[in-house]
């Protein structure tokens, strides 16, 4: 298993800013440390489908805090509907995404695995999760090993595969 690191913890919250300027208080963090995005759209692979959103991540030590507020309607407005927020998932990283999707998608619906194929974001980094009925209660969002750069504020380490043909 290619499983090197905890990345991050999502947190889900109503309002972004307050949430931020809450968890500035108590972790102390520097602003160059902070990536923040307004208005990301996480668009699923399987369906098309786009859920807006806000966040931004910040580390504490060696692991990140994502901060997450929902803009439309989807799993995660859903989730902040449901509980009122709070933490979402667990984020691991891989420093072999392609071995780890294929291990992954052999385990399938054992491990809980959630969708036909990875997600991509805006910064070019592959994830998926596993879904927390099959975790004993955990999701997890399993991520491509990434860095903070001066050129990007999420830099892949290994070139992002080309997902349509690894299907």
């Amino acid at each position: 298993m290619s499983i090197v690191k905890f990345d991050h913890l999502g947190i889900i919250v109503d309002d972004l800013d307050a949430a931020l300027a809450h968890f500035r208080r108590i972790f102390e963090f520097r602003d160059e440390d902070l990536i923040y995005e307004r208005d990301y759209d996480d668009v699923n692979p399987d369906t098309g489908e786009i859920e807006v959103m806000h966040f931004c991540l910040f580390p504490v030590g060696e692991v990140y805090f994502e901060l997450v507020e929902p803009v439309s309607d989807g799993p995660v407005k859903k989730f902040l509907e449901r509980t009122g927020g709070g933490v979402h998932h667990i984020g691991i990283t891989s420093n072999d995404i392609k071995s780890e999707w294929k291990l992954h998608r052999e385990l399938g619906d054992e491990i809980g695995l959630v969708g036909d194929r990875p997600r991509v974001d805006q910064y070019d980094v592959s994830y998926w999760f596993l879904h927390p009925k099959k975790n004993y209660g955990a999701m997890f969002e399993v991520d491509a090993f990434w860095r903070k750069t001066q050129t990007s504020d999420m830099t892949p380490v290994e070139a992002t595969p080309d997902w349509a043909q690894e299907a």
